[in-house]
């Protein structure tokens, strides 16, 4: 085999591993707390005042066997995303074995149409199991790969279950809408109707982002040595 044959086939292994790794979904670590987060905290919405609750279900059977849930927020500056904690109330019954779910992250320039409507940025995946004698509890979500937010635009997390499990139940604290921020819900896996006098009680934390270098402050350095060779230039002609 020669050479550029070699390197043609190593061309087309990156390109199959870049298209490979762009299609994994990173893995949310899922774990439970007693109490709710305070550090690093950039959004959120504790429910105080109000009291309400919602659940996030794929059994299959019953009145409501599908409800996948959404919050849509915005941030008051550029941040970095690393949790998502929600508050939960209750259960059906105890989870007897972990369930897979996906998270996504939904970003738009103007308040959204639907909670699956603007950008897809972030999709990833975790397992989640509860008992009954745990809740209430807090469920914090740590993110595979944190997610960049930036201020003045809209953000939508979406929870849905991966399959149908007679224990896919969970309960979800909510309340009274705030500033931009409301709930969403679909029965159906595919249509999604805006609750906007609700919210989740959530709680997004992270760190505020860094600011990339501007390409002009790139490029000062190269313009000093551009200068500094021209004068050197001039010395030698001297």
């Amino acid at each position: 085999m020669n050479t550029q044959l070699k390197t043609g086939w190593a061309r087309v292994l990156l390109l199959i591993g870049v298209a490979f790794a762009a299609n994994v979904k990173a893995a949310v670590i899922t774990t439970l707390s007693q109490n709710a987060p305070t550090d690093n905290v950039f959004a959120s919405y504790d429910g105080a005042g109000t009291s309400g609750s919602i659940a996030w279900v794929d059994t299959g059977t019953g009145t409501t066997p599908l409800r996948q849930v959404a919050q849509t927020f915005t941030v008051g500056g550029d941040f970095v995303m690393t949790d998502l904690t929600l508050s939960i109330t209750g259960l059906n019954n105890s989870m007897t074995a972990a369930s897979s779910f996906t998270l996504s992250i939904y970003e738009a320039a103007s308040k959204p149409a639907s909670a699956t409507s603007g950008t897809l940025i972030s999709t990833q995946a975790g397992t989640v199991q509860v008992a009954k004698e745990d809740v209430p509890a807090y469920l914090d979500l740590q993110l595979g790969d944190a997610v960049n937010l930036s201020a003045g635009k809209y953000y939508t997390f979406v929870l849905k279950w991966d399959s149908a499990a007679s224990y896919n139940s969970i309960t979800f604290q909510k309340g009274s809408p705030f500033d931009d921020g409301f709930y969403w819900d679909s029965t159906n896996g595919t249509s999604w109707t805006s609750i906007a006098t609700q919210s989740l009680v959530f709680y997004a934390e992270g760190t505020p982002a860094v600011p990339e270098p501007s390409v002009t402050a790139f490029l000062v350095p190269f313009a000093g040595l551009g200068i500094w060779w021209r004068l050197r230039a001039r010395q030698f002609k001297s």
